[in-house]
């Protein structure tokens, strides 16, 4: 089966905090691996990454067959990603093509990016999110993060152990809530966005 992209890692930068840390280490681990059709199991956006533009490259020939949906408000390479593992290609992840890419999101931010996502991801996969799995996962991930950070030399452990319980917490609400944009009035739904008004030709 042919190999249509290809996508690396992501090294968090030197001022990047423990949570950030933690993320891209298991988003973008030292271990490559190759993606299939067998990958978008589920359509769970938490659980892989199937493409990421910050360090990608994608076949002359794929991008004149596919391109990027240039209708949804983010998360393209995972749209684009999407339909060329359906048509039956390969994605390669490859650690030892890297970057240093990582972001110290206030709660704001954060809140209205991971909103843009999960409105994205929600219109990609068109699955409904499960309210349980969301909690199973949010715990779960917490439980890593607060792991992580005992195991590391960050200075202030207490202060980041209560914060990432926060940022976790807002990121994965703020995802549920981007999945149900089509039910907020368009004046809130402009204020939630982090993006959308990059989106010149959008309706909403």
């Amino acid at each position: 089966v042919e190999v249509a992209a290809s996508f690396g890692r992501q090294i968090p930068k030197e001022d990047a905090n423990p949570i950030e840390l933690f993320f891209l280490s298991q988003v973008y681990p030292k271990e490559g691996k190759t993606l299939t059709h067998k990958n978008l199991k589920g359509g769970d956006p938490s659980e892989i990454v199937l493409l990421s533009n910050v360090c990608s490259a994608i076949k002359k020939s794929i991008w004149k067959k596919f391109s990027f949906n240039e209708e949804i408000i983010m998360s393209e390479d995972q749209e684009i990603a999407k339909r060329i593992l359906e048509a039956g290609y390969k994605i390669v992840y490859e650690p030892t093509a890297a970057v240093y890419h990582s972001h110290n999101y206030n709660l704001k931010t954060l809140f209205r990016r991971y909103f843009d996502s999960g409105e994205s991801i929600s219109t990609i996969v068109k699955t409904e999110i499960n309210p349980l799995k969301s909690i199973k996962y949010t715990i779960k991930l917490v439980s890593s993060t607060i792991k992580f950070i005992q195991k590391t030399n960050t200075k202030r452990k207490l202060y980041w152990t209560i914060y990432s319980i926060l940022y976790n917490t807002t990121k994965i609400l703020a995802f549920i809530c981007g999945t149900k944009s089509k039910h907020i009035p368009k004046p809130l739904l402009n204020k939630l966005s982090l993006t959308r008004h990059l989106l010149s030709t959008s309706t909403r």
